[in-house]
């Protein structure tokens, strides 16, 4: 049996995280910005939840161990377009995250506007973000980032 989107949004809600981030360029000095979804989970008797996600919606699985103390876990990562077939799907059944939907989408929207692209954002030449485009992405990071700390309440963002 196929896992529905309902069960992901809530897998979601619980176990996962919507992030934008900004990464730094390996061979230039400038910074791009990336829409990840993550999944976690240390429950060995769990992993089938993220294989049943993977296989029904992309991504690709890793094994992380954060901190000396936590257990080794698995995440199920998903980027860009990816991303944001995800959280179209299951945006509807989200509770906790909708928010945060709602900036990835804003944020993936603006990128396929101004860019033609759900990787471009940047020229070509000069692998830098345009000072507008920088502004936008870093404006929405920042939203982001104050919806996913701990004690962010919903009606805090309304």
């Amino acid at each position: 049996m196929e896992i529905g989107d309902s069960e992901i949004a809530g897998f979601l809600d619980g176990d996962g995280c919507i992030g934008i981030y900004r990464v730094k360029r390996r061979r230039a000095a400038s910074w791009h910005y990336v829409l990840n979804v993550i999944f976690t989970q240390s429950r060995a008797d769990k992993m089938k939840i993220l294989q049943d996600i993977q296989k029904k919606h992309g991504g690709y699985m890793c094994q992380v161990k954060e901190h000396p103390r936590c257990a080794m876990a698995w995440q199920l990562r998903m980027t860009g377009a990816a991303a944001l077939n995800l959280i179209l799907a299951i945006r509807p059944y989200l509770r906790v995250k909708k928010v945060q939907a709602d900036l990835a989408i804003r944020f993936m929207e603006y990128r396929l506007m101004n860019t033609g692209s759900a990787r471009k954002g940047m020229s070509f030449k000069t692998m830098r973000l345009a000072p507008e485009h920088l502004e936008f992405y870093e404006g929405l990071r920042q939203s982001m980032r104050h919806q996913n700390r701990r004690g962010t309440s919903m009606e805090e963002s309304i």
